[in-house]
């Protein structure tokens, strides 16, 4: 799976020209942005007490069930899943972007997408009028060092499973490029990137949790 060039403005979005662990299971519903269900409702301030909605904005749900997906409307080639929370009613179901639901419920995403024929097969081959088929960086798996200096990184992407496969291996320039941040805060995760810059020739494979 390799990368073109970015195609969104917070260059974590790549468009390609054709199709080519137990997880917690708890979302945070308040800190999607996009569902209704994360902040207490109230039309006089006095009816809710104020650290009861506070409490209640960063509770965390199950996700019972993933009812249906659809593109993002704000054109970022992102997509977003109905959720089905644990203990509510079908109908109280709310749109919830596709990384926090892989932060939270992983496997219950990965089985939606099978269940569907696959995630590029359900987004980008059967549906009429598909979008370009776009890939956002979840997140950076492991790094090597080259023999000639520079890494590359294992890369696992939005919707997909941290598996061979599934996975790609990138150079670090073009993930500074479509994801800064991504590469950030990876070598920070491992301590630091000049660490590994002392050893010459060929480098350990180092994973993160």
């Amino acid at each position: 799976m390799g990368i073109p060039q970015a195609s969104n403005e917070d260059n974590t979005g790549i468009t390609l020209n054709g199709p080519a662990q137990d997880e917690p299971k708890s979302v945070d519903k308040a800190s999607t942005g996009t569902g209704a269900k994360g902040k207490a409702k109230t039309t006089e301030a006095d009816e809710v007490d104020e650290k009861e909605a506070e409490i209640d904005e960063g509770e965390e749900h199950d996700v019972h069930a993933l009812l249906q997906h659809r593109m993002a409307q704000d054109g970022s080639g992102r997509v977003e899943l109905l959720v089905h929370w644990e203990g509510e009613k079908e109908e109280e179901a709310t749109w919830e972007p596709e990384e926090e639901i892989q932060l939270g419920a992983a496997e219950t995403l990965y089985a939606y997408w099978k269940a569907k024929g696959g995630r590029i097969n359900a987004l980008f081959i059967k549906p009429k009028n598909a979008p370009p088929e776009t890939y956002h960086v979840f997140k950076i798996l492991r790094h090597e060092k080259k023999s000639r200096g520079g890494f590359e990184f294992e890369v696992q992407w939005v919707g997909h499973p941290p598996k061979r496969g599934e996975t790609s291996v990138e150079a670090e320039p073009k993930m500074k490029k479509i994801a800064p941040k991504a590469v950030e805060e990876y070598w920070e995760s491992v301590g630091g990137r000049e660490q590994f810059l002392a050893s010459r020739g060929r480098g350990k494979r180092v994973r993160t949790e």
